[in-house]
């Protein structure tokens, strides 16, 4: 897309038989709004007309084409696969992506469907300006469209339910710092279950070991801090747990393809303010389920000036937190 941005809506008009196809990776939500065009991958055409709403894996072979004889007018954004998890509930995350594999296969919502129709009613009421409402308001359109493919993974969900019952009330009794600071032993010791069966839970729960989790936060630490150009680099890796600067930068580049020093010159300027950890970085797994290490940081530093949390409002471990 020209923004080169996810979660932000723009108009579109081709002229007749000119191609259009989406600059950034992501699931790209597509609403026909007049003229007449068509969805071109490989040997497959899809037509599509005027209220339509077209949901398709933007990156692959596949482009948007208007009709010979006429312009497409359409608007469209995109949503990276990160952005979903604050939708969720812990024991849907396990569902995200085979729920975006279906839309390798781009899928054409008809404008007589009702649940077409109002979600391109609630298209034309989003805020013009780039802010949080209007990127709620996008998400909130995501997820509508999305609802129904969730409700026919039902069955596949029911699966998972029992362990994923039997994780939450063990992590329920961990915190984060926990999580990442103990040992396997000593994890499993406070959880009275052998080192086996937790690797064997975090797997069902989270698609990765106890090592490989504990990795994954500490990375996403890594990002919230690099974020401060006034920290030094090899500062940010002792504070997350990294004591050997080689094997840190090693580790980083596995996760993120690039040096940390890379990562933090390619940060655009309006994005070192503000901007939540781990935004922008694809397979993120932590925050749906609460286990984001920079939302507990950014708690400890609120109530360290003097504000009142009450007991209600201090986010569990296995919460979905939004904000972060």
């Amino acid at each position: 897309m020209s923004s080169g941005r996810h979660l932000e809506l723009r108009l579109y008009r081709l002229k007749p038989g000119q191609d259009w196809k989406p600059a950034r990776a992501g699931l790209l939500f597509l609403f026909a709004q007049g003229g007449a065009g068509e969805y071109v991958s490989g040997v497959t055409t899809q037509p599509l007309g005027s209220g339509d709403v077209l949901v398709f894996q933007a990156g692959d072979s596949g482009k948007v084409r208007a009709a010979p004889d006429a312009e497409f007018l359409f608007s469209a954004f995109s949503v990276c696969f990160d952005q979903f998890f604050p939708l969720l509930m812990a024991e849907e995350i396990a569902l995200l992506q085979p729920l975006l594999d279906t839309f390798k296969t781009a899928r054409v919502y008809p404008a007589a469907d009702p649940a077409t129709a109002g979600a391109q009613q609630l298209i034309r009421e989003v805020s013009s300006r780039f802010d949080l409402e209007h990127r709620s308001q996008l998400l909130r359109i995501a997820g509508a469209l999305l609802s129904e493919v969730f409700q026919g993974m039902r069955p596949q969900l029911s699966r998972y339910k029992r362990a994923d019952m039997k994780v939450t009330r063990l992590f329920e009794q961990l915190s984060v710092q926990q999580i990442m600071n103990l040992s396997v032993a000593e994890l499993a010791n406070r959880l009275h279950c052998s080192q086996r069966h937790l690797n064997r839970l975090f797997n069902q729960h989270f698609g990765l070991s106890v090592g490989a989790l504990r990795m994954e936060m500490r990375l996403l630490k890594v990002i919230s801090l690099l974020r401060n150009p006034e920290l030094k680099i090899i500062h940010v890796a002792r504070q997350c747990g990294f004591n050997h600067l080689g094997l840190f930068n090693a580790c980083f580049k596995r996760r993120f393809g690039m040096r940390p020093g890379q990562w933090r010159q390619n940060l655009a300027p309006n994005q070192r303010a503000g901007r939540m950890m781990g935004a922008g970085v694809p397979g993120c797994r932590l925050r749906g389920v609460g286990l984001c290490p920079w939302l507990h940081a950014k708690r400890a530093q609120f109530e360290s000036r003097g504000s009142k949390v009450r007991p209600s409002d201090r986010p569990t471990v296995l919460q979905s937190v939004v904000s972060s």
